[in-house]
């Protein structure tokens, strides 16, 4: 089956009929490699092709993918992100976005579709800023690859205690098990000062601090009582993902103690 027009006769100066049907012949050839590449442009239709500086957050449906969107800049040269209570007041340019569950609506006439792509992340992370570089696959669609910057990790660090147990057992290891809320500075109304975001999100945390062997020199006859810290309080705490949908946190702090001493 051919498609593009084949010759009998006739010559253009010294190119004959048999050299232009043989140029039509193998552009027939060439023709569905050509329309399938036009279609999986038309899918990425309106993406970025550059890196960009995102925020990004985990996913609640699937812990391993991130919702996503380009930073915006606010008139006194600050960076807001989408979680800021200001984000929807600031005139933007078109942002780049991706996850969640994005609202399909109706583009303009010859408009691109918003892109609603989740990104995957180099190393575990729960929200924050993050550098998003865009990977084209050789069928032509687009994956989104983010790498966390320090500065936003150290943000993500610092829970708070909202539950305590008893003492458990981890592999023969006693331990303490909280459970705790990550805790985020942000900035203040006005952006005069910091204020304590709470995440609603509770992750386990295991407290190994009883095992620590730095036990002060005490009188002879008192008694050191390892204790669990108290609801309410404040740690610096590590994460790590043990599997696609738990994460779980672990401490190995000096231990905390009450001492007994003996009555004289």
């Amino acid at each position: 089956m051919t498609d593009l027009p084949r010759f009998t006769a006739g010559s253009l100066g010294p190119i004959g009929f048999n050299q232009v049907n043989e140029m039509m012949r193998r552009l027939d050839a060439l023709r569905p490699f050509i329309e399938s590449v036009e279609l999986s442009q038309e899918r990425t239709n309106g993406l970025k092709e550059r890196v960009m500086i995102v925020y990004a957050k985990k996913m609640e449906s699937e812990q391993d993918k991130y919702q996503w969107r380009e930073v915006a800049i606010r008139d006194d040269d600050t960076v807001a992100s989408f979680i800021d209570e200001d984000w929807d007041n600031i005139l933007l340019d078109v942002v780049t976005r991706g996850g969640g569950d994005p609202i399909i609506e109706k583009p303009e006439k010859d408009e691109p579709p918003p892109p609603e792509t989740y990104a995957v992340s180099t190393t575990d992370f729960n929200e924050g800023f993050a550098i998003c570089f865009v990977r084209r696959t050789i069928d032509g669609d687009r994956r989104y690859l983010l790498v966390p910057l320090s500065s936003a990790e150290s943000l993500s660090n610092l829970f708070m205690i909202v539950g305590v147990s008893d003492e458990v057992q981890v592999s023969g290891y006693e331990a303490y098990l909280y459970s705790a809320v990550r805790m985020t500075l942000v900035a203040g109304p006005g952006g005069d000062g910091v204020e304590l975001s709470q995440s609603s999100t509770t992750v386990p945390f295991y407290d190994f601090g009883i095992h620590e062997p730095n036990i002060p020199v005490i009188p002879e006859g008192a008694v050191p009582t390892p204790v669990s810290l108290k609801l309410g309080s404040f740690f610096v705490g590590h994460t790590v993902q043990v599997s696609s949908d738990m994460e779980v946190g672990y401490l190995a702090q000096v231990p905390r103690l009450d001492i007994e001493c003996e009555e004289r």
